[in-house]
């Protein structure tokens, strides 16, 4: 069976397989392909949730006890903003969680419980602004069809007919296709968005999302909407094993970095793209398989844009927590040569290309920013004092200068508050490398 019950979020992951054999799961799949836990059922990514799911959900949200219960209030938090996602809110998801909330807030629950409950609480507000479904007795979901489930079969190298969608005036289409991963021989399911009235080729960009994330989840193909929306063409994937893809989870290894090269490559050699103007964009996580991919393969890549990825195996499982390190099939720090095809700072000091990282003050997940300063000062050219091959680098906007390598006690500055930039921002730093 494919691994694909790691990519449906953390904390959700982790409750599921610890609380298989001490309750009963949620609605009839058990948690199996179709089940409310498997990657087809209410409880999978992109899936909204029964009315029983609901109930249960509800139930979950209300209870507020323990340590234990809060992981359980998160499990059910994260289902719930699957669900909201799924019924075409999305946009609205993202700024109230965006990618790694739910992480973060198991993270400082382990540091000071007092401030993790009263953080709860308040995304549970905003959730509940976004879908007061939760509150109520009739849940309106109980109206609401469900997607199909499944993957799409297409065979290898086919296209589906352009699509279009109505982005506030502005008319995007896109194409779903298959690309085969030259290594696992697997089949990968893309989608590119793009402006449905344009002169001439565009720029184009790739998307990959953090933790073990996928292009079709809700959330990651909104943004690429939102982005495509401002003039670009928009690639979004499902790696290996996850989504809609055929083949076996690798972690961002290797095999799925090769796929994700591949279909950089593919976007690049669309018609209406620019290829001289191709960067990709990572969040969190995902840098593993950016960065090995960029640095690995020859790519059209022009820039490589990181926001907020960790810099190695000890920054990556939180020094082996152990609510981390299932979702890593329980390879521990200890065991260097596989994480080696998955360190980011590895990989980062042989790119030679644009890099930009993106920073907040308070890390979506870290509890410090070191992880940052070790990437930049790996990818910044050793002309300029660091370990890399990089054409270019800088930490955020114009506020710091670029190539310049930091230390603890002179960090760069960082942005303002906490959690990853949202699409929209994202959108003016996109502009800023393509135009370069």
């Amino acid at each position: 069976m494919k691994k694909i019950l790691l990519v449906i979020g953390v904390v959700a992951f982790i409750f599921l397989m610890r609380e298989a054999s001490s309750q009963p799961p949620f609605g009839s799949g058990g948690g199996g392909p179709g089940g409310p836990g498997g990657p087809n059922g209410p409880g999978g990514p992109g899936a909204m949730l029964s009315p029983q799911d609901m109930d249960a959900v509800k139930k979950g949200i209300e209870e507020r006890t323990d340590a234990a219960n809060f992981e359980k209030r998160a499990s059910f938090a994260m289902m719930w903003i699957r669900s909201i996602a799924a019924s075409g809110k999305a946009e609205d998801v993202m700024r109230v969680a965006p990618p790694g909330t739910i992480m973060k807030l198991k993270t400082d629950a382990g540091r000071d419980p007092a401030s993790a409950y009263e953080a709860m609480d308040r995304l549970i507000a905003d959730l509940r602004k976004i879908d007061p479904a939760i509150s109520t007795q009739a849940s309106p979901m109980q109206n609401r069809q469900m997607p199909p489930n499944g993957p799409q079969q297409m065979p290898p190298q086919q296209g589906f007919p352009p699509a279009q969608a109505s982005m506030n005036g502005r008319a995007l289409s896109n194409i779903e296709s298959i690309i085969i991963n030259p290594t696992s021989k697997a089949e990968l399911w893309t989608k590119v968005y793009y402006p449905a009235e344009r002169n001439g080729k565009l720029p184009a960009v790739i998307l990959m999302s953090g933790a073990l994330g996928f292009g079709s989840s809700p959330v990651v193909d909104k943004e690429a909407e939102i982005i495509a929306k401002g003039g670009f063409v928009v690639g979004i994937i499902d790696p290996d094993g996850r989504g809609k893809s055929k083949g076996s989870e690798d972690w961002n290894g290797f095999v799925q970095q090769d796929g994700f090269a591949a279909f950089v490559n593919h976007v690049a050699s669309l018609d209406f793209v620019d290829r001289s103007n191709v960067g990709v964009v990572t969040r969190s996580y995902g840098i593993a398989l950016g960065a090995g991919a960029l640095s690995r393969h020859k790519t059209p890549a022009k820039y490589l844009i990181d926001a907020e990825g960790p810099a190695d195996r000890f920054y990556i499982t939180l020094n082996n927590a152990s609510f981390v390190l299932p979702l890593f099939n329980n390879h521990t720090t200890s065991d260097e040569k596989w994480w080696s095809e998955r360190e980011p700072v590895r990989w980062i000091r042989s790119l030679k290309i644009r890099y930009l990282r993106l920073q907040n003050e308070r890390d979506h997940t870290q509890g410090a920013n070191d992880h940052a300063i070790d990437l930049v000062n790996a990818a910044t050219n050793a002309s300029y004092g660091g370990a890399g091959q990089a054409l270019w680098t800088r930490v955020n906007g114009a506020e710091n200068e670029p190539n310049r390598v930091y230390s603890k006690a002179s960090p760069p500055r960082w942005l303002p508050g906490k959690g990853m930039v949202m699409p929209e921002e994202l959108l003016k730093y996109i502009r800023e490398m393509a135009a370069s």
